[in-house]
């Protein structure tokens, strides 16, 4: 089983992070290439931190979207935190991937 860290493939748009009143820390992805089933695995890990301290402003959605080199999504995960929620989660998403990952697009969106 290969893993390999492959968090130099994650593009942010850090102005969505200051629309949703939130901060992105400690991300790590890691490409495990057989997975449970022999299929590629990618696991991201982080936090997601209230920029302004304190509780979360606003609900926020996080999608992890894994692209290949045709930009066809070759799998995805979301996670969210809620706003008046204390302003700190952390996340472990793992996606079962139909193909090797060029980027990993980290969207953020807000309510």
């Amino acid at each position: 089983m290969a893993r390999r860290e492959v968090t130099d493939l994650l593009e942010r748009d850090p102005r969505q992070e200051e629309r949703a009143g939130i901060d992105l820390e400690g991300l790590l992805a890691v490409l495990d290439e057989t997975g449970y089933r022999g299929d590629p695995r990618l696991e991201v890990l982080g936090e997601i931190v209230s920029s302004r301290g304190g509780r979360f402003p606003n609900d926020a959605r996080i999608q992890i979207v894994a692209l290949n080199d045709k930009d066809q999504v070759i799998g995805l995960a979301d996670t969210s935190v809620s706003q008046g929620d204390p302003g700190y989660e952390a996340f472990a998403e793992a996606i079962e991937l139909q193909g090797w990952p060029t980027r990993i697009r980290i969207v953020v969106s807000c309510r």
